[in-house]
């Protein structure tokens, strides 16, 4: 009995650990933020605002200005009536812990998942389009519980190259290492 209360109290903080985590083998239940009505505003237009974002949290950020730096992972560029989505450097030199974008041909709504694998996505930055869908990963951050990124989807509700817009709905599991983006 005393041999069994060890190995429970051993693999007790693990579970703890694995389910604080956002553990994606069923322990919890995704922790989704959205918002349907994200502007981003490219830096080159005269409106102004925020041209980032952080994923992790949602969070609008201008990645031009020093106290964003590191900050963000994805920002708004445009050339003419074209928009791309680049993702932030990597940090020190890893591009293994960058954020990353993968286009989707499923509508918003049918993307239950993100994939977890690296190798599914682009550095490059990525050319958008009104009705386009995206998975992402968050860049890599650090938790009391060791390294995490965030997955999400994305998609481009409209576009409005003279004002320098683009307007997205985002989707993120908040849970570390989680990549469904459904109930």
């Amino acid at each position: 009995m005393r041999r069994l209360l060890l190995i429970i109290s051993a693999l007790l903080p693990l579970a703890v650990l694995a389910s604080a985590c956002g553990d994606a083998t069923g322990l919890g239940t995704p922790l989704l933020q959205a918002d349907t009505a994200v502007v981003l505003r490219s830096p080159t237009s005269d409106a102004g605002g925020p041209s980032g974002i952080d994923s992790r949290s949602l969070i609008l950020v201008s990645p031009e200005r020093p106290e964003a730096a590191g900050q963000w992972d994805f920002a708004l560029r445009q050339s003419g009536t074209t928009f791309t989505l680049v993702s932030a450097p990597a940090a020190l030199g890893s591009s293994l812990a960058r954020a990353l974008l993968r286009p989707s041909t499923d509508s918003f709504d049918d993307i239950d998942d993100a994939p977890r694998r690296r190798s599914e996505y682009s550095e490059q930055p990525v050319t958008i389009a009104v009705g386009s869908t995206f998975t992402f990963r968050s860049r890599q951050f650090a938790t009391t519980y060791g390294v995490c990124f965030n997955y999400g989807k994305l998609a481009v509700a409209a576009l409005d190259p003279a004002a320098g817009t683009a307007r997205l709905k985002l989707l993120v599991n908040v849970n570390c290492d989680d990549p469904r983006l459904t109930d």
